[in-house]
């Protein structure tokens, strides 16, 4: 069980050799993380900069992290490229809001220009293909252990498009999710999620409120700010709602928080599998 005690947050932003990180600053933000192919997106919000270091967001800094949760519970809930940077006086304050996209360089930019025999041609071989050239912008290759090895094939597979049109097709005709996550690649089949850790949320993990189910069994379910729950993972949700308690596939993500406010949450959207 999480241990929800004293809230922490560490922002780190980085660019050209140098950098900097706070964890006393006001920080506020908003992170949205899903399972489609469109790269993760997030606004942070510090307080009260210095001079030469909202001069550096603007001019120098390109990469940003927040690790975020709890004393014994903290982790990397963000990590992307900042690609706009606003500054604004609100007395007191000066406030830097950031927007950055994870994976953003990547997405943008890497090109598959490739012919794969179809005797090696698997769907997990196609999908390390096209991300290859994803790599070359710090995108790491994650976990894709379900996707299909058949060499189904009949003749070889070519490709010369963007990165994420390769994937998209691949995805299209062999019925997976891909995302970035964190800076990480993975894919999923659309009827099972990842292995690893079931998450669990009940009112002794930190659900706040009821859980809202749809009618084609879809469920949000809000939670205190957990930083370990991710997408295309496995949750459980107990519920007093008979009809919410069940087993979910995480289809959705938001992280919302502000160090110097009440919000610290986690808003979970996910599917019955």
């Amino acid at each position: 069980m999480p241990a929800f005690y004293k809230r922490v947050a560490s922002l780190s932003i980085s660019g050209q050799g140098s950098g900097q990180s706070t964890t006393q600053l006001r920080t506020s933000f908003s992170i949205d993380k899903d399972r489609h192919g469109e790269p993760n997106s997030a606004e942070i919000k510090v307080y009260n900069l210095n001079p030469g270091s909202r001069a550096a967001l603007k001019e120098e800094y390109k990469q940003i992290q927040l690790i975020a949760g709890y004393v014994g519970n903290a982790r990397l809930i963000f990590d992307g490229q900042i690609h706009e940077v606003k500054h604004r006086y609100e007395s007191p304050d000066w406030i830097s809001t950031i927007s950055a996209k994870d994976g953003r360089e990547g997405y943008r930019k890497a090109f598959v220009s490739e012919t794969v025999d179809n005797k090696i041609a698997t769907t997990q071989e196609l999908v390390k293909r096209a991300v290859k050239p994803m790599q070359s912008f710090n995108i790491k290759m994650g976990d894709i252990s379900l996707l299909s090895k058949d060499k189904d094939r009949l003749k070889p597979v070519s490709f010369f498009a963007s990165a994420p049109q390769v994937l998209n097709e691949l995805a299209a005709r062999d019925g997976f999710h891909w995302s970035i996550q964190d800076g990480e690649f993975e894919a999923a089949p659309y009827d099972k999620p990842l292995p690893g850790q079931l998450f669990v949320i009940s009112e002794q993990t930190g659900m706040i409120g009821s859980p809202e189910v749809e009618e084609e069994g879809k469920i949000t379910v809000r939670s205190l700010l957990n930083p370990a729950i991710k997408v295309n993972r496995a949750v459980q949700v107990i519920s007093r709602q008979p009809e919410a308690s069940g087993h979910y596939k995480i289809t959705k993500i938001t992280h919302k928080g502000d160090t110097h406010s009440n919000e610290w949450e986690t808003v979970i959207m996910g599917e019955p599998f």
